[in-house]
């Protein structure tokens, strides 16, 4: 593998090693992910130097913006296409006793153009064997978040946690309270946009890591896991269809704080107890795009009980508002439904009448000759009422109102 052709094919790595040419390493996901066969959009550095005034200086070039994440040691520039690029003080005297205060083995490799690979902990020996191992326990301590981030690197590459690390993990998992609910956020939206994260979100509530994030009982989580397990398989048999396709692409948008739409589903399907009682989340902070979204799926599945009629499922697509689509997989994941597809064509022409008038209020006033006022709305309300039960097609036929 040329490891240095393919850091260096970044622009922004190149051009922060041609600007500082020494005391500097490219750490962590970065370089892990390259010997995972994966391209990571994350670059992290250890630097001897000011990380402050580097940041600045990349942000400039770039056109990013500088966030202080640890004062006077890390500060991060948010760039354009959603990447990072972290700059951490090196906080010994060489690079080598740096990367023993990691969290685990395969984020220990570090890399420049003058020094070549360090991998002091054998990280690369554990990425080829697919496996997690930690560092040191107390690494793990002084930072509780790296209990989280463990199972949500575990989702992304598909690896293993060792057995020695799963016994810490699960040791210190009320430790995970001490950390910042932002940073618990970060974790857990990445692990939700994993294609296949039930079995690694399983592994964290066995070791009673989730119940101390989720406000939601253990044996309630355990039956919420399986729904989440339900949408994955759901999705990974999403036949070729131009729908499908559609559907698909829907699930995999990013809508806000980097939350995948499928990601969102498996949130609530996460917090979900029953029709009757909304579990609010315990320790992530979601952005207002976000807990909107995740609203209207609970009126949606609020708003309709037993068989579904054609009135009942106006007044759910109602609920749900512009989460229909969403609503609909839930609903079909919820109650074990087979018409995912069929649903989704209803909610699709739900939004197609939601979003057009047959006739507007300036109309009905001239036709039906009264003046503006509340039933205008109601008269709005019950043509689209009729449009979507096939009733009305066109304005000719809304003379039969």
């Amino acid at each position: 593998m040329d490891l240095k052709k393919k850091c260096l094919s970044d622009p922004v790595i190149k051009w922060v090693f041609s600007t500082v040419n020494k005391d500097i390493y490219l750490v962590g996901g970065y370089v892990r992910d390259i010997f995972a066969g994966r391209l990571s959009k994350d670059r992290d550095f250890v630097f001897k130097g000011d990380t402050k005034r580097l940041a600045g200086r990349t942000a400039n070039k770039f056109n990013g913006t500088v966030i202080e994440l640890q004062k006077d040691q890390t500060y991060r520039v948010a760039l354009r296409d959603n990447g990072f690029v972290d700059f951490s003080k090196c906080l010994k005297d060489n690079i080598e006793e740096d990367l023993q205060l990691r969290d685990f083995t395969l984020n220990a490799i570090a890399w420049s153009p003058h020094t070549g690979i360090i991998d002091p902990c054998r990280g690369i020996r554990d990425i080829s064997g697919k496996l997690i191992r930690i560092i040191d326990p107390k690494n793990i301590k002084d930072d509780p978040l790296r209990i989280l981030r463990a199972y949500r690197i575990a989702s992304e590459l598909q690896f293993k946690i060792s057995n020695t690390a799963a016994q810490y993990l699960q040791r210190y998992s009320k430790l995970i309270l001490r950390s910042a609910p932002e940073r618990i956020t970060e974790e857990v939206i990445r692990m939700l946009n994993c294609n296949n994260a039930a079995d690694y979100i399983k592994l964290s509530w066995k070791h009673n890591v989730l119940v101390h994030v989720m406000g939601v009982s253990r044996l309630q989580l355990n039956k919420n896991i399986k729904l989440i397990k339900r949408l994955e398989t759901t999705m990974n048999v999403l036949d070729n269809s131009y729908k499908s396709r559609k559907l698909s692409l829907m699930l995999d948008h990013k809508f806000s704080q980097g939350l995948t739409i499928a990601g969102l589903i498996k949130l609530f399907l996460l917090t979900y107890s029953n029709f009757d009682n909304f579990c609010l989340l315990k320790k992530i902070k979601l952005s207002g795009k976000n807990y909107k979204k995740l609203q209207q799926i609970y009126n949606s599945s609020q708003s309709v009980k037993g068989m579904l009629t054609n009135s009942k499922l106006l007044k759910f697509f109602s609920a749900a508002d512009d989460s229909a689509y969403e609503a609909v997989v839930v609903l079909t994941i919820i109650r074990k439904r087979s018409d995912l597809m069929e649903l989704i064509n209803r909610a699709e022409r739900y939004l197609k009448i939601k979003s057009s008038n047959l006739l507007n209020g300036d109309e009905i006033i001239n036709i039906l000759k009264i003046k503006s006022g509340p039933e205008i709305g109601e008269i709005i309300d019950n043509i689209k009422q009729r449009q979507y039960e096939g009733l009305i097609r066109n304005k000719k036929d809304t003379q039969r109102i």
